[in-house]
């Protein structure tokens, strides 16, 4: 969430297009209340900036998997055990997947 309200201030049209979405949802005076699921849903701007915000710096850069059988990769064949890590943030800031 951190890095959501860090990307909104850096871009003031994206944080007023976030702002007007919430309150035509939920309004703009003060409750005590969470929003609900329902009303979330209807907030696709503001999902969509949360989204970004998780690809551009994910909550983890890496993961790990394990092979389940013989395969080939590129020019490298890995063994059914072989243990796999995987760096999701190369993929997710490529300019061939995503315009940056």
């Amino acid at each position: 969430l951190q890095w959501v309200l860090l990307m909104l201030s850096q871009h003031a049209e994206c944080q007023e297009k976030c702002y007007k979405e919430i309150v035509s949802i939920i309004g703009d005076s003060p409750h005590e209340d969470h929003p609900t699921r329902e009303e979330v849903e209807k907030m696709p701007y503001l999902a969509g900036m949360i989204k970004e915000a998780l690809r551009v710096r994910p909550v983890s850069p890496s993961f790990n998997r394990e092979a389940t059988k013989d395969m080939d990769v590129g020019d490298y064949t890995l063994k059914a055990g072989a243990r796999i890590m995987v760096f999701n943030s190369i993929f997710q800031l490529s300019e061939e997947n995503f315009e940056n």
